[in-house]
């Protein structure tokens, strides 16, 4: 490697984004995230992330090709770390397949996934970083006599500008960010070139994430300390924002999730997921999972020429803790819902969804209303379900879901006091 970073990095080093305002949009008025509007200055930003391992004290650059290794009481980040990628693995499901490691940095991510026989893409902006990522996986490869490197592809570059072999060609059966994700740029184009790149049924996994609460100023001097030393992107997301990217870009089953790990004492068994998560609770993180929509099988339901118009007839508590609905749903798309079908195969019900008193997002009623018969284009029919409140709370939602492959783009809020 170089002992210094080209002229053309040099030149670079040094600017940091300023947050600005959230600008109004179409669809979404709440707060975004936040450093926004930043596509304008993207190769700026870009140059920035080049030049991240120039700016770095020498020891840190050092411990690249180590990471996530460090020496602190408790080793507490190799271990988020390591039970991330382990709990990614097992979330994920595949049985084999292509992962994109994007934002891939000094590759230690792409290393687990290699272990255990995936292919994995590492997309990063820096080649310095690939350069090092290229060294961990030949040094691991020699140790375990595993020819990884006949698995790993090394590319350089960001989601928003893919190659050409890469941008919508379905390749991936998951697309990772492991703290990366509040460096995206475009948050709109890098989401949909995470869309096109996964195949039908693909996964985009968001590990290692900051929530972005407003007025959180312990997160944001650390941001802004951290933009002013680098120049890169530290925008993390508010969670309404990032589930509203996510659904509007066409992802399918978006869900936050816990992270919990470790020895707890058997007396403990009672405790909740939220109390074992300790700094793990997804109130702080945006730790998720969103999915391409599945292939459409025979008499499947395409989203894109699938949609409704509602109107609430009732919304009431019919006795302690139920959630009594009767929404009337006009079929405004091109396609036949089904009363009786298979999963991803026309069958359409009535979901719910309701506010986590926390305040950290929303989850679906576990319940579902049926369709009285079948319902073809231009025609209407009336639904009613009953759904278990549980511990959510208003405002509570209703929309139809084409079971096993989306839930329908337009909901309503029901008028529940």
């Amino acid at each position: 490697m170089p002992a210094e970073p080209p002229g053309w990095l040099r030149r670079v080093l040094g600017r940091a984004p300023t947050p600005a305002p959230a600008p109004e949009q179409p669809g979404f008025t709440g707060p975004r995230r936040y450093v926004t509007a930043a596509d304008g200055r993207y190769e700026e930003l870009v140059a920035a992330a080049e030049a991240y391992t120039w700016k770095i004290p020498p020891e840190h650059r050092e411990s690249l090709l180590l990471k996530p290794l460090d020496a602190t009481r408790g080793h507490a980040h190799y271990f988020r770390a390591i039970y991330n990628a382990l709990n990614i693995i097992q979330k994920l499901d595949l049985p084999g397949g292509t992962i994109v490691d994007a934002g891939a940095g000094p590759g230690w991510l792409a290393e687990q996934f290699l272990m255990i026989g995936y292919r994995v893409i590492l997309l990063e902006p820096s080649q310095d970083m690939l350069d090092i990522a290229r060294k961990r996986i030949e040094r691991a490869s020699a140790k375990w006599e595993i020819d990884m490197l006949a698995r790993a592809e090394f590319v350089r570059g960001t989601m928003e500008s893919l190659p050409p072999d890469l941008e919508g060609s379905g390749r991936a059966d998951a697309v990772v960010f492991y703290e990366a994700w509040h460096h995206v740029i475009d948050e709109a184009k890098a989401a949909r070139n995470v869309l096109g790149l996964l195949a039908p049924g693909g996964q985009m996994a968001v590990l290692g994430e900051s929530r972005w609460n407003p007025g959180d100023r312990a997160l944001e001097a650390e941001l802004d300390a951290e933009m002013a030393r680098y120049g890169t992107l530290e925008s993390p997301f508010a969670r309404d924002y990032l589930t509203h990217l996510l659904r509007e870009t066409g992802f399918t089953e978006i869900q936050f999730l816990h992270s919990v790990n470790g020895f707890f004492p058997a007396g403990q068994g009672r405790r909740t997921i939220e109390e074992a998560a300790g700094d793990g609770h997804e109130r702080g993180w945006n730790t998720c999972l969103a999915r391409r929509p599945r292939a459409l099988r025979p008499g499947g339901l395409d989203p894109d020429r699938t949609s409704a118009r509602f109107t609430v007839i009732e919304a009431s508590e019919p006795s302690p803790g139920t959630l009594r609905v009767v929404l009337r749903a006009e079929n405004t798309g091109e396609t036949t819902w089904r009363a009786q079908a298979e999963r991803e195969e026309g069958l359409v019900t009535m979901g719910a969804t309701g506010s986590l008193a926390s305040g950290a997002g929303e989850m679906e009623l576990m319940a579902r209303g049926t369709l009285g018969r079948d319902v073809p284009p231009g025609e209407g029919v009336t639904i009613t379900g009953e759904f278990p409140r549980g511990d959510l709370q208003p405002p509570y939602h209703a929309s139809l879901v084409a079971e096993g492959a989306f839930w329908f783009r337009e909901r309503i809020r029901l008028p529940f006091p």
